[in-house]
């Protein structure tokens, strides 16, 4: 009467004989679940490298006094960064696409002033002032505090974004730069070798007025205060 089945078909019905449930549902949870523990396995290990490969690059920016390892290791960071990015957007394009969509509007929202909150008391107030034909000063405070207040939504554009990385690279080269680096190097070497000229001469002179305990003292808080200024740069 009726025809012979290759599945269970016990699989989809609403209660398993044995665990009284859907059991292709609960093998698609399960799968589900396998999936996003792989998936955060996999991006642990990613950042893993990834902080690796920073902490590499930082020791390689701080010894090499070259040109050619820091702007390798430097383009390696930011290669690393945009990577990232590109990845990102491929996984999620279409999601990318309308946040696109639904961020242009929010903009264009947020400078038309569609999105500014008013006050009804305030507006109240200025309709009974009209309405009375009396010139209201909570009603000319309450437009200039409006007229400076202003919209702060948090939204951050993709100009602004980009604007920013540009900004942030800019300021971790000039960090890094070797020539900033020597001419730094050299500043700290004049200003040590001009502060222990003075304090010879201050010596000399205190030596001259046969003051010699005065004499280490100031020795002695002169090394103590040269060497708390380098524990501070490092």
């Amino acid at each position: 009467m009726y025809a012979a089945h290759k599945k269970d078909i016990n699989r989809h019905k609403s209660f398993h004989p044995l665990t009284y449930r859907n059991l292709s549902k609960v093998e698609q949870r399960q799968e589900a679940e396998a999936a996003q523990k792989k998936a955060a396995t996999e991006r642990g290990e990613e950042l893993r490298r990834d902080q690796e490969q920073r902490r590499y690059d930082d020791l390689v920016l701080a010894a090499s006094a070259d040109s050619v390892g820091g702007q390798l290791a430097k383009f390696r960071q930011v290669e690393n960064i945009f990577a990232a990015e590109a990845k990102t957007g491929r996984a999620d394009g279409s999601a990318s696409a309308g946040n696109a969509e639904v961020a242009g509007v929010a903009s264009s929202l947020v400078r038309s002033g569609a999105l500014a909150f008013r006050k009804e008391e305030a507006g109240s107030g200025r309709k009974r002032g009209r309405d009375e034909g009396v010139p209201s000063a909570g009603a000319g405070a309450a437009d200039a505090a409006e007229k400076e207040k202003k919209v702060v939504t948090g939204f951050m554009s993709t100009s602004d974004a980009a604007q920013l990385r540009k900004e942030l690279d800019m300021l971790q080269k000039e960090r890094h730069d070797p020539l900033r680096r020597i001419e730094q190097f050299q500043n700290r070497t004049v200003a040590a070798e001009a502060k222990r000229r003075a304090l010879e001469t201050k010596s000399a002179a205190l030596a001259s007025a046969g003051t010699g305990e005065d004499m280490e003292k100031d020795a002695i808080r002169g090394r103590i205060h040269e060497l708390l200024q380098m524990k501070r740069r490092k």
